[in-house]
């Protein structure tokens, strides 16, 4: 929250870590934002209630996801901490290890260092912005899978918030659905399953509502990257 405060109001400012560093003149800004974004924070977790913690930080974000998914299901209240973890209260904890029992063994994520995955989410800005303009784009359809590949499986980066990482997963995968006709208006035609099979008739008029889904799915995902790159 505090990050798209800063952002909002263009505010220059850099992270070391969970350190916030802003130019001087900016200090008092600062402060007001700071405070903002305290004061607008909820907690999903009683205060008054013991809580315990389950180390999920090292799994991918297909694999948090899919955790998250049943532990909304369940209607379990859950938190991340600073360290990326799970949190719940202690009489959720034995739903909580059933639920980990069913999953099985999580896949684990890549460990990918902050230029590398910089650089790869800078491209896979670029390739969603094509998609902003024309969700019929080949190049930037293709750009999007391809590119996702790369960092489907990266551990949350130093940083940032387990929360917002899980979110942008969820957008490029909601937006990769689209490009294949899974996630469009009934009646809009599959793309098929191929990968990257954006075949003939992309640009027909077959496919004009599903390129405007594809178009607002595109926009949601490149304002959030932003916050990225």
């Amino acid at each position: 929250m505090l990050r798209s405060l800063l952002v909002d109001s263009e505010v220059p400012h850099a992270w070391e870590g969970t350190v916030l560093v802003v130019p001087a003149a900016f200090e008092d800004q600062v402060d007001e934002l700071v405070d903002g974004a305290r004061s607008t924070a909820r907690s999903s977790l009683g205060r008054t209630r013991a809580t315990i913690s389950f180390e999920v930080s090292p799994w991918s974000a297909a694999s948090q996801n899919a955790l998250v998914d049943d532990l909304v299901e369940a209607h379990i209240p859950h938190e991340w901490d600073s360290e990326g973890d799970l949190v719940v209260h202690q009489e959720d904890a034995e739903a909580v290890e059933e639920l980990l029992d069913a999953l099985g063994e999580p896949d684990g994520g890549d460990e990918l260092d902050g230029l590398e995955l910089n650089e790869r989410l800078s491209e896979l800005f670029v390739m969603v912005d094509r998609l902003c303009r024309d969700g019929a784009d080949v190049k930037g359809r293709k750009g999007v899978k391809r590119v996702y590949r790369e960092v489907a499986n990266a551990a949350v980066p130093f940083g940032v918030e387990p929360a917002m990482w899980l979110r942008l997963h969820r957008l490029v995968t909601g937006l990769i659905d689209a490009i294949d006709g899974k996630a469009g208006e009934p009646g809009d035609g599959a793309m098929g399953d191929d990968g990257d099979g954006e075949g003939a008739g992309v640009g027909s008029s077959d496919h004009t509502g599903e390129s405007a889904g594809v178009e607002s799915r595109a926009a949601a995902l490149r304002d959030l990257l932003r916050r990225f790159v």
